[in-house]
């Protein structure tokens, strides 16, 4: 894998699988929110956030705003409708900047939940069901 974000859309299921390298650095934090910005994550889908080669995540704090903010623009207005965001093996170290991720989407109802899974299809198991 190269030093980018990759994506895959799994349309049937309703989920974008993003695979972050194993340094996720700003520049490819940037290209996510670039990405985002034209469309590129359909409204409506769950996400899967492969961390499974990531060893280190530098995901500077104005670049963490942007992104909740295009995030939070794809959220169901209605409270029945949460979406979800699974992390697939996300490293210890990685969970204190995963956490400060979480935080920007804190509601009660929840809009959005997040799940750390081991196991892909676990993951997109929880991902699908509705």
């Amino acid at each position: 894998m190269g030093d980018d974000i990759a994506f895959e859309l799994l349309p049937e299921r309703k989920v974008i699988v993003v695979t972050y390298p194993e340094l996720a650095d700003a520049s490819a934090i940037r290209r996510l929110i670039t990405l985002a910005t034209e469309g590129v994550m359909p409204a409506g889908f769950n996400a899967l956030l492969d961390f499974t080669a990531t060893q280190a995540l530098d995901f500077p704090v104005e670049a963490m705003i942007e992104l909740s903010m295009l995030r939070r623009r794809h959220l169901p207005h209605v409270p029945s409708e949460v979406r979800k965001t699974a992390y697939l093996r996300a490293r210890p170290s990685l969970h204190d900047v995963l956490d400060a991720w979480e935080s920007f989407f804190y509601e009660d109802p929840p809009a959005l939940i997040f799940r750390h899974f081991d196991d892909r299809e676990a993951a997109l198991d929880w991902l699908s069901e509705r």
